[in-house]
């Protein structure tokens, strides 16, 4: 698949576009989470990595199923796998909300360990619906044309 191909059809757009909006969202995360459990909390490397792991508890479960979200909607009712990945980004933007806690949100979302590692289950839980079914976007963007 060429970037042309990305540029052409609507559907393998909105594909490449998710796919690139969930994973730049856990690289994210990566790169800034461990800093702010260090510094916040006072967490040493293996906490931190305890910690991390509750986004991968909340995408491998759900992985297992999303393919069957898949096959029920199928090309036909393309719609309805949009939808589905607009309700993963939904739950990716809440669960980010609760492991900032924003500037905006911190008068009532308090700095504490549950809540950022709900958030994490909730990017993961999200993660598995984006992520999973923009490849899928991608591939049916090239047999319905």
């Amino acid at each position: 698949m060429g970037y042309i191909h990305v540029i052409k059809y609507s559907r393998v757009f909105f594909g490449f576009v998710s796919a690139w909006l969930c994973q730049s969202l856990w690289t994210y995360l990566d790169t800034t989470l461990a800093i702010k459990l260090s510094d916040d909390f006072q967490l040493g490397p293996d906490t931190i990595a305890l910690i991390y792991s509750a986004q991968m508890a909340g995408f491998l479960p759900l992985s297992f199923f999303v393919h069957k979200i898949i096959h029920y909607f199928g090309p036909s009712k393309h719609h309805l796998l949009t939808g589905t990945v607009a309700f993963g980004f939904l739950l990716q933007a809440t669960g980010t909300y609760m492991i900032g806690p924003s500037y905006i949100l911190r008068s009532f979302l308090p700095n504490i360990i549950p809540l950022i590692v709900t958030g994490l289950i909730l990017t993961g839980l999200g993660g598995a619906f984006t992520a999973i079914i923009s490849y899928e976007e991608m591939s049916l963007g090239f047999y319905t044309k």
